[in-house]
């Protein structure tokens, strides 16, 4: 039996957020706001959750050269 966690501390998800997420949500992206850091991030997890759950975001289906 294989014990799965969620991963529910922002250290658990900070390296997904900046691979992700950072690459556009930066002061010099495209992103409508940052996303580089807790403070910044946790302000908006109602919204987040709700892109991602909904495949608003990431926008596009990004190649693996982009960024």
């Amino acid at each position: 039996m294989v014990n799965i966690q969620a991963q529910t501390t922002y250290n658990d998800v900070a390296g997904i957020f900046w691979n992700k997420c950072a690459t556009c949500h930066n002061p010099n992206g495209n992103g409508q706001f940052d996303l580089i850091n807790y403070s910044e991030t946790v302000t908006r997890m109602s919204a987040i959750q709700n892109a991602i759950t909904t495949k608003k975001m990431p926008p596009w289906q990004m190649g693996l050269s982009f960024g």
